[in-house]
């Protein structure tokens, strides 16, 4: 019987071996179907070769939760999906400064917010506006020849390089700085809430972009100023679906992240950290690679803006 314990003993170690690595991949991530669908999707894509384990917080999760959550799993990668995540694995970082856990990223102005952290690389969910303003101008039936965008000191790099690719398209992009009369938030509020129509009026472009900034687009700007302000017969565009939803009938259109396509491009980090043994510095962070384009038809019925039927074919329609 003495090979019966040598495979019991086996067993034994291999478990406590296994116990000591860890898991492959350790997901955090907020509750949202959005967040759960980009999880699902990475862990189908990487499950036959790694292990994973989706950790969902809410927002009573503590940073002490998630610190003992990582211990626990022993991770070789830790990927993060939304902005609670993400400020959890820098407080992370911060605290363990002799770590060097890779992290995946999947979040807003990750190449300005984690510049000064090297282990973080990963997918920045903005979709470049000449997406976005392209893509509306495809389908609308009045020539797209002028943008208006309000904008944060933070943006004029990113908004000059779209500025020059609007130029060879033949569209003018025209930009209000909300940061006249300082950079707070109620500076930033108060400036919104006083001169938006004022500016709507005084440029009359062909359509406004938005951009998603949590200070600009604030409840008290939002609810006062930006959902009123849609309504009066200028198309407003963004790189977030839900703000061309119809319960929300924010935006006429939309050009956002395709939740599988994130999945993908994010399991492509994991593989490269995992395989080929890439630094996530070495790895840097990419821009969206596949959107889906969401036309809220009754939004752009209600501002009496039509569109090109036979250019819908491809893009989802909210009547």
């Amino acid at each position: 019987m003495n090979w019966v314990k040598v495979i019991l003993l086996s067993f034994i170690l291999s478990n406590l071996w296994s116990n000591a690595v860890g898991e492959d991949v350790l997901i955090i991530r907020s509750s949202s179907k959005d967040f759960k669908e980009i999880s699902s999707g990475i862990d189908a894509e990487i499950n036959e070769d790694y292990t994973v384990v989706d950790y969902p917080i809410n927002p009573s999760t503590t940073y002490r939760e998630v610190e003992k959550k990582i211990t626990k799993v022993k991770p070789k990668v830790l990927v993060v999906l939304d902005k609670s995540s993400i400020q959890f694995a820098k407080i992370y970082t911060e605290n363990h400064p002799l770590t060097n856990l890779p992290i995946v990223a999947m979040g807003l102005g990750l190449k300005n917010s984690l510049a000064k952290y090297p282990h973080f690389c990963g997918v920045t969910y903005e979709v470049p506006g000449y997406h976005i303003i392209t893509g509306f101008r495809y389908i609308s039936k009045k020539p797209i020849k002028s943008i208006l965008v309000f904008f944060r000191k933070k943006h004029v790099k990113m908004l000059k390089k779209v500025k020059e690719q609007m130029k060879l398209e033949g569209i003018r992009l025209i930009g209000v700085h909300v940061e006249k009369e300082g950079a707070t938030h109620s500076n930033v509020t108060n400036f919104i809430n006083n001169n938006f129509i004022n500016e709507l009026k005084k440029h009359r472009t062909d359509a406004v972009w938005v951009l998603p900034d949590e200070m600009m687009l604030s409840k008290e700007t939002f609810e006062k100023t930006w959902i009123p302000a849609s309504k009066i017969g200028i198309p407003f565009v963004s790189g977030i679906r839900k703000f061309s939803s119809k319960k929300l009938n924010f935006c006429s259109y939309s050009c956002a992240p395709n939740n599988s396509g994130i999945s993908h491009q994010m399991s492509q980090f994991i593989f490269a950290i995992l395989e080929d043994e890439e630094t996530p510095k070495n790895l840097g962070f990419e821009e969206v690679l596949e959107v889906g384009q969401t036309l809220n038809l009754s939004k752009m019925n209600l501002i009496r803006k039509k569109v090109l039927n036979n250019n819908l074919k491809k893009i989802e329609v909210i009547r």
